[in-house]
């Protein structure tokens, strides 16, 4: 009865954080950070009733908090929406996340349940709204070598890294005689793995955790071609092949695909604090000219910053905006009309709310219902 109430609270928290994104552009305070004490005193009571564990406390409550940030820094979540996500984590009751094998990481949960009706309804959107045109514009570009082999090494660095980081916590735990569980895994392999990909973007070396993934993922490849038997290479194989074919190639088509009904060019003059760009504004010297052009990133490459007025992904603020106006006063963007590619504003709200009714209906991510 309690676990159902609480659900029943936050659906309507969310609810009403919906409404208020949809008419206000924004999400109150009072209603994430009322839902998020809420939570935690849920937790805590079923923690003392012996209900949870300690560790579920633990990664419900830091695992939904770190999960939400990082969604944050990587532009995916507005700074309201991550804190009505990190809430809806917390308050949902464990019931709701109870599988054959024991609980289930929530956030994960209810962060597939929270994106993929986001890509589906994003992609239905843009078959409807493109022309013929900027579907076949779109599917060139996402099969492009470009995107493929640059989706491919980021693969390989992430693997990299995460085997080094697996194998650094497997002695760890020998060494000091700890058990380390799946989840704490995955958040140190991503944590780690963040950490070293925002220092290589901010040193203008975004390369080096593809190469050095790369170099680890050739040594244990020789190693395990030398050890793994047939069939355990060929899984790995078709694990490789899936990723390219679903990640790499259906989620760089949905985004390019849906670009264009996205993303709007908005007059140098009229540009805003806090609006985010599509397109990166990038400073080229030749022969002693100076001129300005758009790059529209393919995948998420390194711009220099002493070169990088604008970068793609990063609200804008007061200094960059009356920079811009100031060299568009002087003509510097006169070639591509004195305009700045800007992404919509997207209410996202509406889509975590869905994604804690979805949780609470299926109990568990939304595809499982077709196993």
């Amino acid at each position: 009865m309690y676990s159902w109430l609480a659900a029943s609270v936050t659906v309507g928290c969310c609810i009403y954080a919906s409404l208020t994104d949809l008419r206000e552009r924004k999400i109150k305070n009072v209603c994430s950070f009322g839902l998020l004490y809420c939570g935690l005193i849920l937790q805590l009571a079923f923690f003392l009733q012996g209900q949870i564990p300690f560790s579920y406390l633990l990664t419900v409550t830091l695992g939904g908090g770190a999960l939400a940030y990082l969604s944050h820094l990587l532009h995916f979540f507005a700074a309201g929406d991550a804190k009505l996500f990190w809430a809806a984590c917390v308050a949902l009751p464990p019931v709701f996340f109870d599988g054959p094998d024991g609980y289930v990481f929530a956030p994960l949960v209810l962060g597939i349940n929270t994106f993929v009706p986001y890509l589906v309804c994003l992609l239905v959107y843009a078959l409807l709204k493109t022309s013929q045109k900027e579907k076949r514009s779109a599917l060139q570009k996402a099969l492009s070598p470009v995107t493929v082999l640059s989706s491919f090494f980021q693969l390989l660095g992430f693997i990299g890294v995460g085997t080094v980081v697996l194998v650094g916590v497997d002695a760890a735990a020998e060494r000091f005689s700890i058990s380390v569980g799946p989840v704490m895994r995955f958040l140190m392999v991503i944590g780690v793995y963040q950490l070293l990909a925002f220092w290589a973007r901010a040193k203008s070396l975004s390369a080096a955790l593809p190469i050095l993934g790369s170099s680890v993922c050739l040594v244990a490849l020789i190693y395990m071609g030398l050890t793994l038997p047939g069939a355990a290479q060929q899984a790995l194989v078709v694990l490789v092949g899936i990723y390219l074919g679903v990640f790499v190639v259906l989620r760089s088509l949905i985004l390019f695909l849906a670009n264009p009904v996205i993303v709007e060019a908005v007059d140098m003059a009229a540009l805003e604090v806090g609006m985010t760009p599509a397109e990166a504004v990038v400073k080229e010297e030749s022969g002693g000219e100076v001129r300005y052009v758009m790059v529209e990133p393919v995948t998420r490459q390194a711009f220099p910053p002493e070169t990088t007025l604008v970068r793609p992904e990063r609200p804008l603020d007061l200094e960059t905006i009356q920079r811009l106006k100031t060299l568009a006063q002087s003509g510097a963007f006169d070639d591509f009309g004195g305009r700045l590619q800007i992404q919509k504003t997207i209410p996202f709200a509406p889509f975590i709310a869905l994604g804690v009714v979805l949780t609470v209906l299926v109990r568990g991510p939304v595809f499982s219902v077709l196993s």
